[in-house]
């Protein structure tokens, strides 16, 4: 699913599940791209690296994550703890 495009920004929800995966949605991923192909994660289940896959995303795309907790529920699918963000490259979405 996509959201709606706000000055070239684009929000798409990778996984949306909850811990188990039920019902084949994968566990919580947002996507932000920017308008120059820049790459962000916002929360990071055990399930986003498939679910990147999925929809056609490159891993090595991603400039930059951010986690709101430390449980495995959204942050295992990323080196991460409360409030963390990291950043590569100095791009931003």
């Amino acid at each position: 699913m996509t959201g709606p495009s706000s000055a070239g920004l684009r929000l798409r929800f990778l996984g949306s599940g909850d811990a188990f995966g039920s019902g084949g949605r994968f566990q919580t991923c947002l996507c932000l791209e920017g308008p120059h192909g820049s790459r962000a994660l916002i929360d990071c289940g055990a399930t986003s690296l498939v679910a990147l896959k999925r929809a056609g995303v490159d891993p090595g795309s991603i400039g930059a994550s951010s986690s709101h907790t430390s449980t495995g529920t959204t942050s295992a699918g990323s080196p991460s703890s409360s409030w963390t963000v990291s950043s590569r490259g100095g791009r931003h979405p």
